[in-house]
């Protein structure tokens, strides 16, 4: 179970990474 949860975890920072650096593109190109 624990494995479980570590992969989880790294997937969702994984998922935040990716949604952090789109966020960021689009607030860039608004300009």
């Amino acid at each position: 179970m624990t494995l479980f949860y570590a992969t989880l975890n790294s997937h969702l920072l994984f998922c935040q990474v990716i949604c952090f650096q789109f966020l960021n593109d689009f607030k860039f190109s608004q300009i």
